[in-house]
């Protein structure tokens, strides 16, 4: 899936189903090719779904793993990570 920040910034969420192979990763960076892309990994499953904050410092991303991340966009790292779900997470709005 990808999505996009604003006319500058877009990201990229892995959506292969389970069997086959998975990176299980976010990518954040830029289209015209001038900006590196931020690489988020934490997730233990394939990334299912993420959405920023309106102001795009926060990112929430959900997985097969069962797990809901906030990550910062800022320090490029996770902050909270909330796990106790019984099932894999398909979406975060």
């Amino acid at each position: 899936m990808l999505g996009i920040i604003n006319e500058h910034i877009n990201f990229q969420v892995n959506t292969q189903a389970e069997g086959e192979a998975s990176q299980n990763k976010l990518l954040l960076g830029s289209d015209d090719g001038k900006r590196s892309y931020t690489l988020f990994q934490g997730h233990t499953g394939p990334v299912y779904s993420a959405t920023f904050c309106p102001f795009g410092e926060f990112l929430l991303s959900s997985s097969s793993d069962s797990t809901i991340k906030l990550w910062s966009t800022k320090l490029n790292s996770n902050l909270v990570c909330y796990k106790g779900h019984n099932y894999p997470i398909w979406d975060v709005q």
